[in-house]
């Protein structure tokens, strides 16, 4: 996932399923395009338009950080989530319940983390709220039970489509259950780490947009 694995990501062990990302990410890929373009514009017609290359590195990067950065993954030993400037990584024999709404959420040993790179779209929110579906896996419900089965990939995926009914969502939320339900115990804990690469770019962003004010 990256040149240098952070502490989280390497303590996950070698890469078994990379979650497809919202689409969000074109729109931040987007971002990246249009910061870029304005920086070397304005670059190429002189370093009198810094105001302009502030702002165009500033949107760059925070298109970057934001909106494609985030990334969640399934690896040989847990889930590791790449969020905007720190990383996570979650052992699967510590999962006790998996759920999306706004972000991906994943509870291990009383501690929720999240991951933005997976979300669940208002409507489906609210048809699960007032219909619900079969063994909904909230938070607070476990892992739905010894007899709860995770759906195969092969019913649920063709390349990075879903092609059933059920969401995306979803069916990240059965490949972290069934991961989980599968670990045998271990003495793994979770391990949280910064990303510096992204926080040392948004603070050179902050510090661009400030300057441009001044």
């Amino acid at each position: 996932m990256s040149a240098v694995p952070s502490a989280a990501e390497a303590a996950a062990g070698p890469l078994v399923e990379r979650f497809a990302r919202g689409s969000g990410q074109w729109l931040g890929w987007f971002g990246v395009v249009v910061g870029a373009t304005t920086l070397v514009i304005a670059t190429l017609n002189g370093w009198d338009n810094w105001r302009e290359i502030c702002l165009g590195f500033a949107i760059a990067i925070v298109s970057w950080v934001v909106l494609i950065r985030p990334q969640a993954s399934l690896h040989e030993h847990g889930v590791f989530f790449r969020n905007m400037v720190r990383d996570a990584f979650i052992p699967a024999s510590k999962i006790e319940a998996c759920h999306t709404a706004q972000s991906l959420m994943v509870r291990a040993e009383a501690i929720v983390y999240h991951c933005p790179a997976i979300t669940r779209s208002a409507r489906s929110i609210m048809r699960e709220k007032h219909g619900g579906r079969a063994g909904v896996l909230g938070l607070f419900g476990g892992l739905g039970g010894s007899n709860a089965q995770a759906p195969s990939s092969e019913e649920y995926r063709f390349g990075e489509e879903v092609r059933t009914s059920t969401t995306y969502a979803s069916y990240v939320e059965s490949r972290v259950l069934q991961a989980a339900q599968q670990a045998e115990p271990d003495d793994r804990t979770a391990v949280t780490s910064w990303a510096w690469l992204p926080i040392i770019g948004s603070v050179f962003s902050v510090l661009a947009v400030a300057a441009m004010f001044v």
